[in-house]
């Protein structure tokens, strides 16, 4: 009768604390984020930094409003409305699955979803200082001039969270070895104006208490 079993003390509290990671992040991908988060035009990349309160400003907090609820770009939730047509780029972080190793030890997945309307898929390579006259412009020693919004948003988001120990969470990874379900897929959400790629992330948790 002296068995300990997992509680998994901080599971509630794994989309918010992922969240204020991405917030408190310097990382030059962890701004990159918000810029493309915020900004729908093709020169995101090129605009100033984004405040921490900037940034706090663009998650969903279950605001009724919907004048409101159309300004959010970060959600804690796996599906959003069909009515949900505003063209910009959307992150969704949640618990996509919990499977257990043991009675002490289990491995949780979590899904970060990726989309972005159709017409606001291409932005500027940051890199260029010419971008108000793309027409004329032509890409130096192999520069790219121009990037997917949502291979960027990828790419930004591995580079920022995968091996990062976050507070409460443990280590975040990309890992098939701990995770058969680590992986990104391309697909398309909510409705058909929308795509981008469903991104799982792993880490172990073993809150452990007596029964």
């Amino acid at each position: 009768m002296n068995n300990s079993f997992n509680r998994f003390v901080n599971l509630d509290s794994t989309e918010e604390r992922i969240i204020n990671y991405l917030i408190n992040s310097e990382e030059e991908d962890a701004e990159r984020i918000w810029k493309l988060l915020k900004y729908n035009t093709r020169d995101a990349l090129t605009k100033p930094n984004l405040t921490k309160k900037e940034k706090a400003k663009l998650i969903y907090r279950g605001e009724k409003d919907v004048s409101q609820s159309d300004e959010k770009r970060v959600f804690m939730q796996s599906y959003l409305e069909d009515s949900f047509v505003i063209q910009c780029s959307l992150i969704k972080i949640y618990i996509d699955s919990v499977v257990p190793q043991t009675h002490l030890i289990s491995t949780v997945n979590v899904g970060i979803d990726i989309m972005s309307h159709s017409k606001t898929q291409v932005v500027y390579n940051d890199a260029s200082d010419e971008i108000e006259y793309p027409d004329e412009y032509r890409p130096i020693e192999g520069e790219i001039m121009y990037k997917n919004r949502n291979t960027l948003l990828l790419k930004c988001l591995l580079s920022v969270l995968n091996g990062r120990d976050i507070a409460g969470v443990g280590m975040l990874q990309f890992n098939q070895q701990l995770s058969p379900f680590s992986q990104s897929r391309s697909g398309i959400f909510d409705n058909r104006q929308f795509n981008g790629s469903k991104n799982i992330f792993c880490f172990q948790t073993s809150g452990v208490s007596p029964v």
